[in-house]
C-alpha cells in the first residue's frame, strides 16, 4: 500500500485521499495499486457503502507524474493490465456510489476520473484542465467517450484541442459539478452527502446506480482503444520531445 494514498471509514464511507501534495499529488505506479486495492476493499465490504474521493487542500492531483511514464505506467508489455487502467475501470464500473471532492487543479487523469463519479463537489479555486495535445497524446480514462456524446463534438474539442482550463464554476454550469462549495471545506460538504447517501437501502441504490450507466460495456471498450493509443504516443518523437523539455524545466 502507498504511503500516498490514505483511506479512513465512518459511518459507511470509505474516503479515500490523495497524500504527495510536496508532489502536486502526481499519480504514480503504487499509487494507482494502493487505489485499485482500496475500491476492491470497498466492493467487497458491506459495510462500506460509499467511496469518497478526494485531494489535498490546494491541489486535486497534477495527473500521472511524469517519471512514471519511464518506469512502466502503462505496462511492462506483458499482458497484465497495468494498474493505472485497472483503477479506471474500478471507478467506472464500481457499484457503489463514488463522489469525489475537488479543491485546486485537477488535471489529466484527476479530470477525466471525474467523468465517471456519481457526484462531484467543487471548491471555487478548483478547475479542470486536459492538456492531453499539449502533451502530445491522446485523451484517456474514456473522455473521448464521454465528452462528445455529453456535451457535443465542439465542447469537447475546446477541451482536448484547445486544452482550455475549466473553472469550477462553469463544469457545474455543464453538469460535471453537482455544486460549488463557498461556505466551508469541500469535503467537509462531500463526508456529509456520503453519509446520507450511506444510510439509503444499499441494494436499491447499487441497482438505481446500475440503471445510470448501462452503457459501460461499450466504454470500457474505448478506453481500451485509448489506452492503446496513449501508449503508442509514449514511443513517439513528439511525446518524447516534450516530456523531456518538462523534465528538463524542473530540474
Amino acid at each position: 500500500m502507498s504511503d500516498h494514498i490514505k483511506t479512513s471509514t465512518e459511518n459507511g464511507v470509505l474516503r479515500i485521499r490523495l497524500a504527495r501534495e510536496d508532489k502536486k499529488n502526481a499519480l504514480t505506479i503504487d499509487m494507482y495499486e494502493a487505489l485499485v486495492a482500496a475500491f476492491s476493499r470497498a466492493e467487497d465490504t458491506p459495510d462500506i457503502r460509499v467511496i469518497m474521493l478526494e485531494g489535498g487542500d490546494e491541489i486535486f492531483t497534477a495527473g500521472n507524474d511524469l517519471k512514471a511514464f519511464a518506469t512502466g505506467l502503462l505496462g511492462d508489455g506483458s499482458d497484465k493490465k497495468p494498474p493505472v487502467l485497472e483503477w479506471i475501470e474500478a471507478v467506472a464500473t464500481a457499484k457503489k456510489p463514488v463522489i469525489a471532492a475537488v479543491s485546486g487543479p485537477a488535471i489529466g487523469i484527476g479530470a477525466t476520473i471525474l467523468l465517471h463519479c456519481d457526484l462531484v463537489y467543487a471548491d471555487p479555486s478548483a478547475y479542470l484542465h486536459m492538456p492531453f495535445t499539449d502533451l502530445a497524446t491522446v485523451p484517456e480514462a474514456g473522455a473521448s467517450y464521454i465528452l462528445p456524446r455529453r456535451f457535443g463534438r465542439q465542447i469537447a474539442a475546446e477541451f482536448f484541442l484547445l486544452c482550455e482550463k475549466v473553472s469550477a464554476q462553469r463544469a457545474y454550469d455543464m453538469g460535471i459539478v453537482n455544486a460549488v462549495i463557498t461556505d466551508g471545506p469541500v469535503r467537509d460538504h462531500a463526508v456529509k452527502i456520503a453519509e446520507r447517501i450511506a444510510q439509503k437501502p444499499p441494494q436499491a441504490i447499487a441497482m438505481t446506480k446500475a440503471l445510470m450507466t448501462v452503457d459501460v460495456d461499450d466504454m470500457k471498450a474505448h478506453i481500451g482503444v485509448e489506452a492503446e493509443q496513449f501508449a503508442s504516443r509514449l514511443q513517439s518523437p513528439e511525446m518524447q520531445q516534450v516530456i523531456m523539455a518538462m523534465m528538463s524545466k524542473k530540474s
